[in-house]
């Protein structure tokens, strides 16, 4: 069967027509893995159009900000994908954060709604004015939304996401991408690493971060796979390589530090389904490398460097 890849001409596309493509070419395809969980490209289409339709009749239209405060999970997927949908810009939360630093994004944004689950919310002002969606609500408040696509095809420089940065002064400062960045960013990652309907990608990365970006769509925008690994499988190294080899993961970005505890534990992981290794987050140093391509088993698998202090670079090696 030949491999399907994305179109490599972003100004003819935008991300959520490439969903719905993939939704329609391969829809019992598995889309996500978590936990034993799996979900297919219809479902996941389905799901993300509901929530999409009702974000709209609640007045969510194009460049509003709609923050999300989720634990990683199938339910951060289907967020992030229905504010993209609706034509908004989500803006995520990380969960954990004290309540005082989630008030002060919230308003920031200026948002009147946003999406969260039952485990989110603990951490959630519970005098801010802004009303909170939560996903894992049973029964929830949009499942008999229709499952039609939204309607809205959102423009090159409308705005996909905002994500906040310490910034200069140390006080956080909103950065947000537009639709035709987006796209860019991830059709290089796509022709870089060959991504394609076989592709297995480990979502890693905090998703408030740019590498989750990638992690979590790239895959999406090509009929492959995203696994999203919670965070207590990855703090433990020897359990979380177990499972990216058995998941057969043939893409992985993981952080100098964390290979430098891979390579010191005996895994008896062989990774063989690895098609390339992309360290990321801190420099990574030639005795590191080194130790990578003297193990018998890792040896054959190319490394991406994608660490520059101030603006990404990736070095295959």
């Amino acid at each position: 069967m030949p491999l399907q890849q994305v179109p490599l001409h972003p100004s003819q596309h935008e991300l959520t027509t490439l969903l719905a493509q993939q939704a329609a070419r391969v829809p019992d395809a598995v889309a996500l893995r978590y936990e034993g969980t799996e979900v297919t490209y219809r479902t996941l289409h389905e799901r993300s159009n509901q929530l999409a339709h009702y974000l709209q009749r609640r007045g969510v239209k194009a460049n509003k900000l709609v923050p999300v405060c989720v634990e990683r999970s199938v339910n951060m997927l289907v967020a992030i994908l229905g504010i993209l949908k609706a034509g908004a810009a989500y803006v995520p939360i990380d969960p954990e954060y004290p309540e005082e630093n989630i008030r002060c994004l919230l308003e920031d944004t200026g948002a009147y709604v946003m999406i969260s689950s039952s485990y989110g919310r603990r951490n959630i002002p519970k005098d801010i004015a802004v009303s909170v969606i939560l996903l894992d609500h049973i029964p929830d408040i949009f499942s008999n939304e229709p499952i039609s696509d939204p309607g809205h095809i959102p423009q090159p420089h409308d705005a996909a996401y905002m994500l906040y940065t310490a910034g200069v002064t140390g006080h956080p400062k909103g950065v947000t991408v537009d639709h035709k960045n987006l796209l860019h960013h991830l059709t290089a990652r796509i022709t870089e690493l060959s991504i394609h309907e076989y592709s297995v990608i480990a979502f890693t990365a905090p998703y408030i971060t740019e590498a989750a970006v990638w992690q979590m769509l790239a895959a999406l925008a090509c009929g492959g796979t995203t696994i999203i690994y919670p965070d207590h499988v990855m703090l433990n190294t020897a359990a979380f390589i177990r499972a990216v080899d058995r998941h057969g993961v043939t893409l992985l970005e993981l952080a100098p530090s964390h290979l430098a505890t891979l390579l010191g534990e005996n895994t008896g992981a062989t990774l063989k389904q690895l098609e390339y290794l992309l360290v990321a987050g801190e420099a990574v140093s030639g005795a590191l490398l080194e130790q990578w391509f003297n193990h018998p088993a890792y040896s054959r698998i190319p490394v991406v460097n994608t660490y520059c202090p101030g603006r990404e670079k990736s070095i295959v090696m």
